[in-house]
Order: structure tokens, then C-alpha cells, then sequence
């Protein structure tokens, strides 16, 4: 599923950059982070949020737009999805 493939992505990105950080800490700044720049209050991020992380970690070409609108579906994401 396209949920598990964006998982992957952040997973090899943290192992290959973030080692010494466990991978709870890892997901949880990488969400607040989303947040902060999605300016919402009602914990959902936006497709477009996860796009600009995906290209600042040249990580953009290793999952397809129709699987990132298959995960964000509508209005957003709900973090607690993540």
C-alpha cells in the first residue's frame, strides 16, 4: 500500500541521516514540523506539506503522486494515521 512506501521513504531517510535518533522522536519532529507549516490547529497535514519534504530530502521521485493522493485523500491527513 502507498501508506507503507511513504513510511519506507522516512524510514531510510532517518536511518541514512538521523541514525542516533530513535525512530519515534524522528516521526514525531517530522510531523510537528508538517504541522507548524500546514498552520492548522485540528492535527491534519496537508498533501502539499509532505510534497515539500519529500523533495528537500530527494525523495520526491520514489513515490508516484497518485499514491500520495491515495494516502491524502480529501482534507488532509490525520497525524495519528501516521
Amino acid at each position: 500500500p502507498a501508506a507503507d512506501r511513504l513510511r519506507y521513504i522516512f524510514e531510510e531517510y532517518r536511518q541514512q541521516n538521523y541514525s542516533q535518533e530513535l525512530p519515534s522522536r524522528f516521526r514525531k519532529e517530522m510531523v510537528e514540523a508538517m504541522l507548524r507549516r500546514s498552520q492548522r490547529s485540528d492535527s491534519r497535514i496537508h498533501l502539499a506539506e509532505v510534497e515539500r519534504v519529500l523533495t528537500n530530502i530527494g525523495a520526491s521521485d520514489k513515490i508516484s503522486q497518485d499514491e500520495l493522493l491515495e494516502i491524502f485523500h480529501g482534507d488532509g491527513v490525520d497525524v495519528k494515521q501516521m
